[in-house]
């Protein structure tokens, strides 16, 4: 797959490689967001040290380094038996020359030897001002990494020069990926946006087994649910380090939540963990893991307790969903079955996934100015009972002006009845009744509708 979407990175990231002086810059993300694509594209044309921090043996990973250093550097007889002294030897050879060398999934030294940080820490403080070494480490492990690099009672807390958090790729480069395939069409957008959530290798696998003659849902499935396939153990491998011993009580929340049990007495009841405990887990997915969004009303605070939990990794959402929730399924190679149950499902799925499609694509107009008015916030209400709701609520508090969004995944669910009984809701609920007030939908396909403001993800791709 060619290069996408990170234009403003590679430029900043060869803009410190020309530099003549020393960098320590760390680059986070999750697993299979192009980190290490990105960095050695960056450096193609540079003299460069590549390394991966294998989960091995101090020796064992001394001896691949020393083979990469002896290739590389056309040194045959170098040779180092402590990590130390092989830094010591970088920072004094990138004093003669520049050099770049690249440390990847950085936080696997966790395992081999925690002290190896310390000595990273000692050997840039002692080479920075003469060195001219470009010092990039990696890392997919977010909480590790983290740990490293924020914590103050790190030995590394403080020495990077920059640092770049990658995430997926954005509305617009999946549009031009799926344009580049001749795959383009708002239903496609739609379950390519929701399954695979703009993460660059899973696009990349799918393009390259994709079935041109297939209908692209099932092709999809065909390659996401069957034996041997790279998605079946993908969030366990991503995460079960990172959750530790508790890892079965976590994805049994995330699981619940997938599921659309999105408040705490409900999660509560699905996983069988007692309210006070979930409280706990609840609050490390959200602010230490920074998986899980809690979403209120907004005409509440962030401290109101009516309040529902959301997964914002798509992808993650689709796997705790069906993969997870359904393993025993796979467990007896029933594939087929459970791909008729993704397509009888899929759209009580989508109907989550395409509110947030919709709110990305807001976003991408607001700055285009293609709204009714220019927002400063974009979020969603309900009340308390859950017995009224809406979709989206789009604020500008300083010209007291908001626009209320529906979002249909079916234009037969869009006419006149439906906006006198949105109309109807936000009276009901009194919700900023001293607004200038704006009513509309958003569609999968072209819709035809009398409102204040009218999207469709056709309308949007064709523009």
């Amino acid at each position: 797959m060619k290069f996408y979407n990170r234009e403003v990175e590679l430029t900043e990231i060869k803009n410190i490689i020309k530099s003549n002086q020393s960098a320590f810059v760390y680059l986070y993300g999750r697993r299979r967001i192009w980190k290490t694509t990105l960095i050695l594209k960056a450096s193609e044309k540079n003299k460069r040290l590549y390394f991966f921090v294998w989960e091995k043996t101090k020796k064992a990973l001394l001896s691949d380094f020393n083979a990469i250093l002896q290739k590389e550097l056309n040194l045959p007889y170098l040779k180092f038996d402590e990590l130390k002294d092989l830094l010591d030897f970088l920072f004094d050879y990138s004093k003669k020359e520049k050099l770049i060398v690249v440390f990847d999934e950085f936080q696997n030294f966790y395992k081999i030897d925690k002290w190896i940080f310390s000595d990273f820490q000692y050997y840039w403080d002692l080479n920075k001002d003469e060195s001219k070494m470009k010092l990039f480490v990696l890392g997919s492990h977010f909480t590790l990494m983290k740990e490293i690099f924020e914590n103050n009672k790190n030995p590394l807390f403080g020495r990077k020069t920059a640092h770049f958090y990658l995430r997926n790729f954005d509305i617009n480069t999946q549009i031009n990926i799926l344009s580049d395939k001749k795959l383009l069409k708002s239903r496609n957008l739609l379950y390519f946006f929701s399954i695979f959530f703009g993460i660059p290798k899973y696009i990349e696998i799918y393009l390259d087994k994709v079935n041109w003659n297939e209908a692209f849902l099932n092709n999809i499935l065909d390659i996401f649910i069957k034996e041997n396939s790279f998605f079946i153990f993908e969030a366990k491998e991503l995460f079960a380090l990172e959750f530790g011993k508790s890892y079965d009580i976590y994805f049994s929340i995330l699981t619940a939540i997938s599921c659309g049990y999105n408040q705490k007495n409900k999660i509560a009841d699905f996983t069988w963990i007692s309210i006070d405990s979930l409280w706990l887990y609840l609050n490390k997915l959200e602010k230490y893991f920074e998986l899980i969004d809690r979403r209120f009303p907004i005409t509440e605070n962030k401290n109101s307790k009516i309040s529902r939990y959301v997964i914002k990794d798509l992808f993650l959402k689709f796997w705790f969903r069906y993969i997870y929730k359904y393993n025993y399924l796979l467990e007896i190679k029933d594939f087929e079955w459970l791909k008729s149950f993704v397509k009888e499902d899929i759209n009580k799925f989508l109907w989550f996934t395409f509110e947030e499609l919709v709110r990305q694509i807001l976003i991408e107009e607001n700055l285009k100015w293609k709204l009714p008015f220019r927002i400063q916030k974009i979020w969603t209400f309900f009340n308390r009972k859950g017995t009224n709701e809406i979709d989206l609520v789009l604020l500008n508090s300083k010209e007291k002006k908001v626009l209320f969004i529906e979002c249909k995944l079916n234009n037969d669910k869009i006419n006149k009845g439906e906006l006198i009984k949105l109309k109807k809701k936000v009276e009901e609920e009194r919700i900023y009744s001293s607004y200038k007030q704006y009513f509309g939908f958003a569609s999968v396909d072209k819709l035809d509708i009398i409102c204040d403001y009218s999207l469709s993800i056709e309308s949007f791709i064709e523009n």
